[in-house]
């Protein structure tokens, strides 16, 4: 069935504060409106879910100011992507956040990019989890104005060696470092390494058993 609701407030002569809504769902729909004569301003909204994609529509609108924003944004399902449209008014000014689920072998994750569209600029990102037999990492990087940065933190489990490390990318220099516990038999102990700006950096602690 359908459900809604219809309210209409009125706090001064010519003034009222009206409001409606309705939740369909055979239609699988939902929408809302409210305006506010006083201030002249509308919100509405209007989703749909869908059998190959889930959308919706926002407005915000205030007519003195000529200020108002449009938001929509689309799910679809077989390919398992989004995308998140703003537009901006008085200053006319668009934006784009487009998001998608990629897999790849033991890999996971998310990819994201955003655009401001006036101005063609593009800043993308990701995260994911690799898991794999021995090592489980999780991943992020971003690119901006075409620099790209990255960052990698694994927890790694070789039999005589467990531990965990740290990779990373900024400004086209690395960064590397790892935290490990070693037992080789009568030698037991604690490792560090660090590189980074081609230098490097190591620590040990040893303990025999003899």
């Amino acid at each position: 069935g359908a459900y809604g609701f219809v309210n209409n407030i009125t706090y001064w002569p010519e003034k009222y504060l009206y409001a409606s809504g309705e939740l369909n769902i055979p239609k699988r729909n939902v929408r809302f409106l409210a305006n506010h004569t006083c201030t002249k301003t509308e919100i509405s909204f209007n989703g749909n879910l869908g059998e190959e994609e889930n959308s919706f529509l926002f407005n915000f609108d205030n007519k003195p100011t000529k200020a108002g924003i449009e938001l929509t944004g689309r799910h679809l399902k077989a390919e398992k992507k989004g995308v998140i449209h703003l537009f901006a008014r008085p200053c006319n000014q668009s934006f784009t956040l487009r998001g998608s689920y990629a897999e790849s072998g033991n890999e996971k994750g998310i990819r994201f990019t955003a655009s401001h569209d006036n101005r063609k600029r593009l800043v993308g990102w990701y995260a994911g989890i690799v898991n794999s037999t021995k090592e489980k990492s999780i991943k992020a990087n971003a690119t901006v104005l075409g620099s790209k940065a990255e960052a990698v933190w694994s927890y790694f489990d070789l039999t005589q060696e467990k531990g965990f490390k740290f990779n990373g990318l900024l400004l086209n220099e690395t960064f590397d470092a790892a935290w490990l516990y070693f037992n080789a038999g009568q030698e037991k102990g604690l490792k560090f390494n660090a590189t980074s700006f081609n230098k490097t950096m190591q620590a040990a602690w040893t303990f025999l058993n003899v």
